[in-house]
């Protein structure tokens, strides 16, 4: 059985497939989607410190311009996806996963205090990539995407009713521009 993930499009949910998993034998184009989002991983990941190189501002123990192109170059080939990763760090603008990382992370912040610890510490401890990515999969738990979508549509029910009192005046009433 193919696994798969609800997604909004619109404000309205749907479900899509996906199909990709580990061992997956990758199409022509789904290696040139990889490796173009491989490309822009690094690039971003990478940007500040060439900046910074080229600009002389490189702190202690960063590349300078002298050695940027070997830094670029082995973290290059040292990179490798991971799940905090994948997607290239772009910003999630589905509510129900933008729910489900806020459910993630309070989960976190309990359990770091249920050890006498602050998140802070655990980041500086594991790098900031390993708690993205231990986030990303407690944000992908089937009773926090649950959890997430009913606290989504909990919301949209709420805000639909406090809209429907809400006097516009004037504005109310202008027609809708029609469609070209």
């Amino acid at each position: 059985m193919t696994a798969t993930k609800e997604i909004t499009i619109a404000d309205k949910p749907f479900t899509v497939l996906q199909p990709y998993v580990a061992g997956h034998v990758v199409t022509e184009a789904e290696a040139k989607a990889l490796n173009q989002t491989r490309a822009e991983n690094i690039r971003n990941n990478t940007a500040s410190k060439v900046k910074a190189a080229f600009a002389g501002t490189a702190k202690e123990g960063e590349p300078t311009e002298a050695n940027i192109v070997a830094f670029v170059a082995a973290y290059d080939e040292a990179y490798v996806f991971t799940i905090a990763s994948v997607g290239g760090g772009t910003r999630k603008t589905d509510p129900i996963e933008i729910e489900a990382l806020k459910i993630a992370r309070g989960m976190f912040a309990d359990f770091c205090s249920s050890k006498s610890l602050t998140v802070k510490a655990v980041k500086e401890k594991i790098g900031e990539e390993a708690y993205n990515e231990k986030l990303a999969l407690l944000a992908e738990q089937d009773g926090v995407v649950k959890e997430a979508t009913r606290r989504v549509k909990e919301r949209a029910k709420t805000a639909s009713s406090a809209l429907d009192d809400l006097d516009l005046g004037d504005l109310a009433k202008t027609e809708p521009e029609p469609e070209h």
